[in-house]
């Protein structure tokens, strides 16, 4: 399974100024995959700009048969999309592990 999932960490927050960057990294880390989780453990605050891009970037993927996880985002991700008042697709899981084995059980 290890080869169908990536596991990517932000090491920073995510908004306008690298938002672009995320989802480059993400796509190409997609290449190939299931699934792809966002360790959100490090992410201090996520701004408007970076909450529309994950969505857009949740679909792109959709279309394409990979799943976007989002693992440990302490509810900053779920507080934003509440301030915009948008459902969130996004599926989070309070650990790596946890998203990995969520992918995991749907491939058998």
């Amino acid at each position: 399974m290890p080869n169908h999932v990536a596991v990517l960490r932000v090491e920073s927050g995510l908004f306008f100024a690298n938002a672009d960057t995320v989802r480059e990294r993400v796509l190409a880390a997609s290449q190939g995959r299931r699934a792809v989780v966002l360790d959100a453990e490090t992410v201090p605050f996520i701004d408007v700009t970076a909450a529309q891009m994950l969505l857009a970037l949740h679909d792109e993927l959709s279309r394409r048969g990979v799943r976007l996880l989002i693992a440990r985002d302490v509810a900053r991700v779920r507080d934003v999309f509440q301030r915009m008042d948008a459902d969130s697709p996004l599926e989070v899981y309070p650990t790596v592990a946890a998203a990995v084995a969520a992918v995991t059980a749907t491939v058998g």
